[in-house]
C-alpha cells in the first residue's frame, strides 16, 4: 500500500507534458481510486 508519493518537479512536469495525466490522476491510480482504461501503445 502507498502511504506517501515525494513528487520532484523534473518528474512531475514530464509526467504532465509527456504522458497528458496529472499528479493527481497519478495518485488515484496509486491508491486504488481509478483504473487505467488502455495505454498510449493500444
Amino acid at each position: 500500500m502507498v502511504k506517501e508519493i515525494i513528487w520532484l518537479d523534473k518528474f512531475v512536469e514530464k509526467i504532465e507534458i509527456k504522458h497528458g495525466v496529472t499528479i493527481d490522476e497519478v495518485e488515484e491510480i496509486l491508491v486504488g481510486k481509478r483504473k487505467v482504461k488502455g495505454t498510449a501503445s493500444q
